[in-house]
């Protein structure tokens, strides 16, 4: 299969959006083409064909249980596709739509079965990316997209990585340069019970639970309101992606760091290889001088900008992909924290990982 990049910039798309007519025109019709979002990028097939979305599954290597996002072009749209079933869903949607937050839904049954793993509810999103968005508005239908990668791969944020694991497998990739947000969207699902509404973030994300917990207090709803993680999910039926599989993961060995006094055992273990680092200033020099007294040598390191945690979701799977180019074998990641956007990368970092010291 010849694959057609086409390649827009962000700021030109309003005057140039005739370069997107093709695309659209092709997911409308079953094909398949890899765009960007302002998480990461996405691989979208027509979200009404059931044809067109085993071809993400079967493209990107996904199983057929792991249930899709659908992504719309506008809020006005979201009841032909899914319920809107009480107050706090539309608060959501009103509050942060577009935007990098997934709303899991009571599906109407329009979407395929096959986008929602045979389940009766359905993950809405509407980017806030202009080239996603006029891509959407011109399809004119809803898109299931999964991340742009090879399943249980690092998920793709910038063009590069796309054309490579896609270029000859997919009809069409659109450049549209590095995204700015580098993971992917936070998944919440609203429990309405007797006496109060749960906001379950099924998938952490640049939505935090500190900005739903400010949403809630900037709101006055019928029922309390509490929001709580609820991404470790043991049933056989996932109702989000990023529950069920390990995701994200390098070909290198993904080390997370708390304790490095249990390196010289872990070495014993698993025996040596190219060292890769990932972290701040401070970390990488002392974990650097440790592993030089232990006797390595070869060590490559990359500095995860500093204070800047916005910066450090960015860039993650970026760094990921650039260790693995390098021949890593064993990449030791700092543990950033546990609240805020810090929450969100680490879930990446843990879900990817080989090993917790």
């Amino acid at each position: 299969m010849k694959t057609k990049i086409i390649r827009v910039s962000p700021e030109s798309i309003e005057t140039d959006y005739e370069v997107l007519i093709e695309p659209a025109t092709a997911l409308r019709n079953g094909e398949l083409v890899a765009f960007p979002t302002e998480t990461v990028y996405g691989i979208g097939a027509n979200s009404l064909l059931d044809n067109s979305v085993r071809k993400i599954f079967e493209v990107k290597g996904r199983p057929q249980d792991n249930p899709l996002i659908v992504h719309l072009h506008s809020k006005d749209v979201i009841r032909k596709y899914a319920i809107i079933s009480n107050e706090v869903e539309e608060g959501i949607i009103s509050k942060f739509m577009p935007g990098p937050i997934t709303v899991v839904l009571k599906s109407c049954g329009v979407v395929s079965s096959v986008v929602t793993a045979g389940l009766d509810t359905v993950g809405i999103r509407i980017p806030y990316n202009i080239i996603a968005q006029k891509l959407l508005e011109l399809a004119c239908v809803p898109v299931s997209a999964p991340s742009a990668n090879l399943s249980g791969k690092p998920s793709a944020t910038d063009p590069v990585s796309v054309i490579e694991e896609f270029r000859g497998k997919i009809p069409y990739i659109i450049d549209g340069g590095r995204t700015h947000i580098g993971i992917e969207s936070t998944v919440v699902l609203v429990k309405e019970e007797s006496d109060r509404f749960k906001i379950l973030i099924l998938r952490p994300g640049f939505i935090t639970k500190e900005d739903l917990e400010g949403f809630v207090s900037e709101n006055k709803f019928s029922k309390p309101v509490f929001v709580e993680y609820s991404e470790n999910f043991s049933s056989e039926r996932p109702i989000s992606p990023g529950q069920k599989y390990k995701h994200y993961s390098p070909k290198s060995k993904v080390v997370l760091l708390n304790d490095k006094s249990k390196l010289d055992e872990f070495f014993k273990v698993v025996g040596n290889g190219r060292i890769g680092i990932l972290g701040k200033f401070d970390f990488i020099n002392d974990l650097e001088l440790y592993l030089i007294n232990l006797g390595f040598k070869d060590i490559l390191k990359v500095e995860w900008c500093g204070n800047d945690l916005l910066e450090c979701a960015r860039n993650l799977f970026l760094y990921y992909r650039f260790f693995d180019r390098e021949g890593v074998e064993f990449l030791f990641v700092e543990n950033l924290g546990n609240s805020g956007i810090a929450y969100s990368i680490m879930n990446r970092v843990k879900k990817s990982a080989s090993y917790v010291l």
